[in-house]
């Protein structure tokens, strides 16, 4: 009905083959299937949440590539779904280990956990930063914005007053990086495969640091 073999099908289920307009349409047609459902990926945020949990410094020794993340999450979503609760859970436990302080952790502890010493430091200054706190209070009233047009105003603040251009770039351009940030180039490329609170995290610290540069200099 699709007419195309079996093999090609078996090709396009392990997603070796992409799938055509004329496949999808007599998909559509043949077996009332909604196009939408079909080319909608549902994978994207599963694939994201996994690349962030594999920065851990835990997995520095042997990190997947991105080819076998993908084929986890396409082959095996329940598991990465287990997997990444399984490492929230463990960030939880470190976190609240973390609050007993270094008097009262085990020395192989802290020397086994590379966060230790930039968890002190935030827990030191009580994770408040006046000078941060006052510069993004002047921005806010500088630069007013809602929370869904933040993205687009950091866009703009970034070309305006740094000369950045904001590029987004398709994840196997981006290979593992899900930011590349070249300040002298001029340029910041965000991976599709960063959510909207994510890329506007990133364009953030992008921000924060052109503006710390202009400032020194």
């Amino acid at each position: 009905m699709l007419g195309v073999s079996a093999a090609y099908i078996n090709l396009l289920e392990k997603n070796q083959r992409s799938l055509s307009v004329s496949i999808l349409m007599a998909l559509a047609d043949n077996y009332n299937v909604d196009w939408r459902d079909v080319v909608m990926d549902k994978s994207a945020n599963l694939l994201s949440d996994l690349r962030n949990a594999m920065q851990d410094p835990l997995f520095a020794a042997k990190q997947p590539d991105l080819h076998e993340m993908r084929a986890a999450v396409d082959h095996a979503p329940s598991l990465v779904q287990n997997f990444l609760k399984l490492h929230q859970s463990h960030r939880t436990a470190m976190d609240n280990i973390m609050k007993f302080g270094n008097e009262r952790m085990p020395t192989e502890l802290l020397t086994a956990s590379p966060e230790a010493i930039i968890h002190d430091f935030f827990r030191d200054h009580f994770n408040y930063f006046d000078v941060l706190e006052q510069e993004a209070e002047a921005l806010r009233q500088e630069e007013p914005s809602q929370p869904y047009e933040m993205q687009s105003m950091l866009q703009q603040r970034l070309f305006t007053r740094h000369g950045i251009i904001v590029e987004t770039q398709p994840v196997e351009k981006m290979r593992d990086s899900l930011r590349i940030f070249d300040a002298e180039a001029g340029n910041v490329k965000l991976s599709e495969a960063l959510d909207y609170q994510n890329r506007t995290f990133q364009l953030s610290s992008c921000s924060m640091f052109c503006g710390v540069r202009k400032y020194l200099k």
